[in-house]
């Protein structure tokens, strides 16, 4: 369905799109990588990524749809899914003609004052809150304004807020926490409007295009919002032309469909216009150096940057869906019909993890809920897998994992329990298999993605935490900074280089002591210490490494409501030795190792806890490995 790789699909080359500009050719059927960018590029598009598994092309707000697999004998596509979002591609402001220009002058000018305005109380009571204030009273008030400002100023200020949040290397921790709250009443745009983006989305007019769709959205976010419909069997050719190869809907499906909200684009590349400006005025302040202003402002329009173009969330669910389509207990939406300004994707049934949180709180004192604290316990191990296998072992990872964007399938109550084998791991696991829920990831605008000599430093870094060895975390954090290839600073930081080092190594020694108490606060404070000691040494971590360790921070939180006996170091240690196994090994030996994890985080396991084409997988590698 959609942009989902069938199996033996990396066989072959397929890219179908469709262009909907006036004029536009309509190329359909097979061709080559350099021939898409070539048409793309002739239409105006822009290039978002090329070269893996799942590569596409958005051809300037005219893509309705683009499946493409890699040649054979691209070896490292095989394996995983790798989305590359390249520097040179990061603006978001495009050329136009002179009478652009001065419009868009004109209403950045009037935004500049507007801002100025309702940001001026906020510069006001900042010597108060941070210089003059022995109580706190000022402090706190300062970020109860900070927080109603950002509300204020718009969806690239609320994006900004919610991206500081996850940043305590940063801002101070009272200050990330105050921003974690921040919220807004999120706009509603017209069914009117929702029409007519998804008939010049795709093509068609949307009775063709989905047999029911709600007018009412379910929810609406600051980027779009998001409708439940049924699409029609056999709109592909709508969509993707008449000389279509496969319906790839086959079957009334009900879905999602999320729709950008109007203006959000034009809003949000105003308000970038400028805070660059104001980025390269506080550039020259010798005192703000250290936060290196440029690629923080860098780094958050290219996130942004994602969320507003719904196509790089379908990529990114088609990466996700390819990386775990080994793990029957994980499941992502799956895009179906992918546009800069709506996505269609699969409609996924769960409950929302909050209810468990509250009912494990509830029941936290309470005597006989052993089944209830036996669901619990999967689920709280079940996700700290997933985050350790996105982490260490696919260097992409979903960085948006609030309760809201975590779903909970109960598992069926018809399943078959004969196997003795099934039986012996479940009792060596310590629970029954039948108990092992589904989780649901939604919305992957916001993931972390690493390049791989950083992979193995962020797997140096959590071997480090794991075993409370300061000098080597101390030498990880300094690998992680962004001016670790910038030969004076490095000369200058390493005037404080000891009192870094000593400072992180009295905090594992502290950490350490305390091995024997409650393993979940150990893990998210001794985090959260390492982040402050960063922070205070002036040290510039990159975006996408703080933003996987806030993440999991995050997701030990929900762990410890879940199951407080469910220690995250000792999951963290599982991981690490089959990451190290996995490395030191055979490329085949380090595919093994991925299925390893899938049966370990199971808990335990049974046929029909794998997918149907699994057993083959498994097959061909021993006997990949047998005739080695």
């Amino acid at each position: 369905m959609g942009l989902r790789l069938q199996p033996g699909a990396l066989s072959r080359r397929v890219i179908r799109w469709r262009s909907s500009s006036a004029g536009g050719a309509t190329p359909s059927g097979n061709a080559s990588g350099d021939s898409i960018l070539t048409r793309a590029s002739a239409l105006g598009g822009r290039i978002l990524a090329r070269g893996f598994l799942g590569a596409t092309a958005a051809t300037g707000g005219a893509l309705a749809f683009m499946y493409a697999v890699p040649p054979p004998n691209d070896d490292t596509a095989q394996d995983k899914v790798y989305l590359v979002q390249p520097k040179e591609q990061k603006g978001l402001l495009l050329e136009g003609s002179l009478l652009l220009r001065i419009r868009e002058a004109l209403w950045i000018g009037a935004r500049t004052m507007w801002l100025l305005t309702i940001f001026l109380p906020l510069f006001f009571i900042t010597p108060l809150a941070f210089y003059w204030d022995d109580s706190g009273k000022w402090r706190e008030r300062w970020a109860s304004l900070l927080l109603h400002t950002l509300e204020t100023a718009g969806p690239a200020f609320m994006k900004w807020g919610q991206w500081a949040a996850a940043r305590p290397d940063l801002l101070p921790t009272d200050i990330c926490s105050k921003l974690e709250s921040l919220h807004q009443e999120a706009p509603v745009h017209s069914f009117a409007y929702t029409k007519t983006i998804l008939e010049n989305a795709f093509g068609a007019p949307l009775e063709k295009l989905f047999d029911e769709f709600d007018p009412v959205p379910l929810a609406s976010g600051t980027i779009g919002q998001v409708h439940r419909a049924v699409i029609s069997p056999g709109c592909t050719s709508l969509v993707c032309g008449a000389d279509a190869e496969e319906q790839l809907v086959k079957e009334r499906t009900l879905v999602a469909v999320k729709v950008r909200h109007p203006s959000v684009e034009s809003s949000i590349r105003h308000d970038f216009a400028i805070l660059k400006g104001i980025t390269h005025v506080l550039n020259m302040m010798p005192s703000l150096e250290w936060l290196h202003l440029n690629e923080l402002t860098w780094q958050f329009e290219t996130m942004l940057a994602a969320q507003v173009d719904l196509t790089t969330e379908g990529l990114k669910l088609e990466a996700f869906n390819y990386n775990f389509r080994l793990w029957n207990f994980v499941a992502f939406p799956k895009p179906i019909f992918a546009h800069p300004a709506a996505l269609v994707e699969t409609f996924e049934e769960g409950v929302t993890i909050q209810k468990y949180l509250k009912e494990a709180a509830k029941v936290a004192n309470t005597e006989g809920v052993t089944a209830l604290n036996e669901f619990n316990q999967i689920l709280a191990k079940l996700g700290l897998s997933l985050m350790m296998k996105m982490m260490l072992w696919d260097n992409l990872v979903h960085a948006d994992l609030h309760p809201g964007n975590v779903l909970v399938r109960e598992p069926p109550s018809n399943l078959a329990t004969g196997s003795p084998i099934v039986a012996m791991l479940g009792r060596l696991a310590g629970f029954k298999w039948q108990s092992c829920p589904q989780i649901v990831l939604l919305d992957a605008g916001m993931t972390a993605d690493l390049e791989s000599s950083d992979s193995g430093n962020l797997l140096d870094f959590f071997q480090a935490v794991s075993t409370f060895d300061g000098p080597n975390l101390a030498r990880t954090m300094m690998h992680f900074s962004v001016d670790k290839d910038d030969d004076a600073k490095q000369a200058a930081f390493a005037s404080v280089m000891p009192d870094f080092v000593g400072e992180i190594s009295d905090l594992m020694a502290y950490f350490k002591g305390r091995s024997d108490d409650k393993m979940w606060v150990n893990f998210n404070l001794c985090l959260e210490g390492i982040l402050q000691t960063v922070r205070s040494y002036h040290l510039c971590i990159q975006g996408s490494v703080c933003t996987i360790i806030v993440t999991s921070m995050m997701l030990a939180q929900m762990q410890d409501s879940l199951d407080s006996d469910c220690h995250v170091m000792q999951v963290l240690d599982k991981f690490l030795l089959l990451k190290e196994v996995g490395r030191l090994g055979s490329e085949n030996w380090a595919k093994w190792m991925d299925y390893l994890i899938a049966i370990d985080s199971v808990i335990t396991w049974s046929e029909s806890s794998f997918k149907p084409d699994t057993k083959r997988h498994l097959y061909t590698i021993l006997q990949g490995n047998r005739s080695a």
